[in-house]
């Protein structure tokens, strides 16, 4: 056992961008060694990465006037007015409230994540927790990436996650107000690397502050539900505005009407 821990002690630590490596590709070998990390304070590092890539992508989605703007599931997100002020200023801002809302959301996991430690019997470290949150973010650094090159060559972002198709759906037509918002809460964050952040967040639970499985899944699961519910008591969801808009969206028939009797073709498109 002793032999193992001299070993563990000179094994040589991963530079950053290993790390960033390890906690996408290898989260239950990274959570576990993630108290050796503190020493480093590698966690700073990305913390500061993930707020550049998260709002820079938030910046370049305002400057192509794209309206639907989602970074994960930032369920403080404020509706920004693009028109108030010069552009620049007002990209900025979005930015800024953007990179905010990060830290409010690490701020929030970080407190849910103290559970844990505390159905252990200890008392929760809340730096600890803290760089829990902040490295299972890192699949939304690499969604804004991924956002950023997109839209310098040329692309256009859509309905965030999947909003767009659970509007069109019948269940969604004939919910009630309240079910619709607590609906387009939910689905707008639904996308491939929101749900590889909750799972990450699910391994630091279990692995970093030593969870049951049960104790882990409780967090996941209240953050959803937090996810899904803040946007709609603080009454960030405007429906008319929402449903107008993927109305606007939806192709018509305008384009394919036969010609009119006595008129040629060839006068039509």
């Amino acid at each position: 056992m002793q032999h193992a821990k001299t070993m563990n002690r000179r094994t040589p630590r991963r530079g950053f961008f290993a790390q960033v490596s390890a906690v996408m590709i290898q989260p239950v070998m990274f959570f576990r060694e993630l108290p050796r990390l503190e020493e480093t304070r590698q966690w700073l590092a990305a913390a500061l990465l993930i707020l550049m890539l998260v709002g820079f992508s938030a910046i370049q989605q305002t400057d192509t006037s794209t309206s639907s703007v989602d970074m994960g599931g930032n369920p403080f997100e404020m509706p920004m007015d693009t028109d108030s002020g010069t552009g620049s200023e007002s990209n900025w801002s979005t930015g800024l409230i953007t990179a905010a809302g990060m830290l409010l959301i690490w701020g929030v996991q970080a407190f849910l994540l103290a559970e844990v430690t505390l159905f252990n019997g200890h008392s929760p470290q809340f730096g600890q927790n803290l760089q829990i949150a902040i490295w299972a973010a890192m699949p939304l650094a690499l969604m804004a990436l991924l956002q950023i090159i997109y839209i310098s060559t040329g692309g256009e972002i859509g309905k965030a996650g999947l909003s767009g198709l659970i509007v069109e759906t019948d269940f969604y037509q004939n919910s009630s107000e309240f079910t619709r918002k607590l609906l387009i809460g939910i689905t707008s964050k639904m996308t491939v690397f929101w749900f590889w952040s909750l799972i990450l967040l699910y391994w630091g639970a279990k692995h970093t502050l030593s969870g049951k499985w049960w104790s882990a899944s409780l967090v996941v699961v209240i953050w959803v539900a937090v996810l899904t519910i803040s946007p709609v008591i603080s009454n960030q969801i405007d429906l008319v505005d929402y449903e107008q808009q993927q109305t606007q969206e939806m192709p018509t028939d305008e384009f394919f009407m036969p010609p009119m009797d006595g008129m040629p073709e060839s006068e039509f498109p």
